[in-house]
């Protein structure tokens, strides 16, 4: 059996979360917007990538976490209305784990 040492798995997390440059908003009858990444969290084996639907955007129908590459790195498809008078966040989580060869 291969273990992955302590520091190793911290340096894969941390490559994670490296990775994404922002985030890519499909807007219903508007088409895209690209906002920034809010903030990235790192805890245990969790990753967990945030970005904030800005004032204005009402109903998101996908969103996409863009890689550095350009490529996209992580989607929803998941019809998102939001209050116009309030901020919404949403997060991408991910879990690096261990997976033993066969």
């Amino acid at each position: 059996m291969i273990l992955i040492q302590p520091n190793t798995m911290d340096e894969i997390q941390q490559f994670f979360a490296d990775m994404p440059d922002f985030a890519r908003l499909h807007i219903q009858g508007e088409g895209t917007l690209d906002v920034a990444i809010y903030k990235i969290e790192r805890s245990g084996n969790l990753v967990s990538i945030w970005t904030r639907i800005p004032t204005g955007v009402q109903t998101v129908t996908k969103i996409q976490i863009i890689h550095k590459n350009g490529s996209v790195m992580l989607e929803r498809n998941a019809p998102l209305t939001k209050p116009e008078s309030r901020n919404v966040y949403t997060r991408f989580e991910f879990e690096i784990t261990e997976v033993p060869a066969e």
